[in-house]
């Protein structure tokens, strides 16, 4: 996801890199970060063929990012539960690293 994110800081214009990052987002549980992206890609579109496409994936990831918000709480929208999937995958990276301090402190935060 880190490439796509820095590819997208070159081109905040190319629909592709917001359809790959969103679906990257999806494959790694940010299910908040997939949805505005997906959405991102959708206004870009120009071409009924991928947008169709796009629509099937928006759906999806709409539903997906809309479970995960409900199980965090009422009162939580969409980018309060990405910052907290963003803190979770911090979390996972700061173990497999055995930065242990600061995976507790990741995984603690991304917790509602």
């Amino acid at each position: 996801m880190k490439l796509f994110t820095e590819a997208l800081a070159l081109d905040p214009n190319d629909a592709e890199l917001w359809y790959n990052r969103s679906m990257s987002s999806r494959y790694t549980s940010r299910f908040g970060r997939a949805l505005q992206d997906i959405e991102r890609a959708v206004e870009l579109i120009r071409e009924l063929n991928w947008q169709s496409n796009l629509m099937r994936h928006w759906k999806v990831n709409r539903e997906l990012a809309k479970e995960s918000t409900k199980l965090r709480g009422a009162d939580f929208t969409l980018d309060p539960t990405r910052e907290q999937e963003d803190l979770f995958q911090q979390g996972m990276k700061s173990m497999e690293a055995s930065q242990w301090d600061e995976a507790k402190q990741a995984l603690q935060a991304s917790t509602p």
